[in-house]
């Protein structure tokens, strides 16, 4: 099976350092902590009230959820954003270069290593998640649905660092733009919708919080489809549809909110990719200087 010759090296490198196994168990360990200890204090209240809600279960399975996310958005950009800067610092990125690969080639063969960590990290906390199904309220396609969605969430970060880790020559450089344009993604735009609204709000006397297609900003926030996405699960999609509509998101956008996010984002994914493999490319460099 022909295997790209980057990804196949970094595959390599990662299971032989001592780095992946201990990534697998303080990931694995935080979330078993938080779902055990959440597990038990239900149980203790189920005991002492000698009564069972089961709605209490399904937000078990939307702090673990939410608590995962968490974790891969502060893991990811620190594994993605020194693909091409440690080749760089290292001195090993013009023999990449002078090689028969493309660097296309070079920046998938990083993307798909990073992802792959990614992924088995995610995997591996399958069992965490499926405490959920002790008492039940959320079924096996669900879970499936998350764990696709987070590894979605994995790629779109870990293009985000591709790109700032062509960009910037040194690691840390490329490391700190990482983490801050996930939060100008994340946190930005839920700031600048919520102020947004706030400011209309005020001028129309609380009325209205619309503020038009501006409110459009949010396809791109990978946090407000992952929760959406839970929200569907347990049942109350029509909350994320009428908050979004109410701020000015049309309606039939609303109504279909996480399939056109997902579009989206794959769009800006797919941008931030040829950019890298433009920016990467040395006869780029040939044309601007002639």
């Amino acid at each position: 099976m022909k295997i790209n010759p980057v990804f196949r090296k970094e595959l390599k490198l990662s299971v032989r350092t001592k780095n992946l196994p201990i990534i697998l168990v303080v990931y694995n360990a935080v979330l078993a902590i938080i779902g055990l200890v959440f597990f038990y204090s239900m149980l203790q209240q189920m005991r002492w009230s000698g009564n069972i809600n089961y709605n209490t279960m399904t937000t078990l399975y939307v702090i673990l959820s939410c608590v995962e996310f968490g974790l891969l958005v502060f893991i990811v950009p620190a594994i993605t954003a020194n693909a091409i800067c440690g080749e760089r610092e290292r001195q090993t990125l013009d023999i990449l270069l002078t090689t028969r690969m493309s660097t296309w080639n070079i920046i998938s063969g990083k993307l798909m290593s990073s992802v792959n960590t990614i992924v088995l990290l995610i995997i591996s906390s399958i069992p965490v998640l499926s405490l959920i199904f002790v008492f039940g309220g959320v079924n096996i396609l669900d879970i499936l649905k998350t764990v696709l969605y987070l590894v979605f969430i994995a790629i779109y970060i870990a293009a985000i660092g591709m790109a700032c880790s062509v960009r910037f020559k040194k690691t840390t450089s490329a490391t700190v733009m990482t983490y801050a344009s996930v939060c100008l993604i994340g946190f930005g735009t839920l700031f600048v919708v919520f102020m947004s609204s706030m400011i209309v709000a005020v001028r129309s006397g609380y009325n209205t919080q619309s503020i038009g297609m501006f409110a459009l900003l949010l396809l791109i926030n990978p946090g407000v489809t992952f929760g959406a996405m839970l929200v569907e699960q347990v049942g109350y999609m029509g909350n994320i549809s009428s908050m979004v509509i109410r701020y000015g998101v049309p309606e039939i956008v609303g109504n279909h909110w996480i399939i056109i996010s997902i579009i989206v984002q794959v769009v800006i994914i797919v941008l931030f990719l040829v950019y890298a493999n433009r920016r990467l490319n040395p006869l780029r460099k040939r044309r601007k200087r002639s």
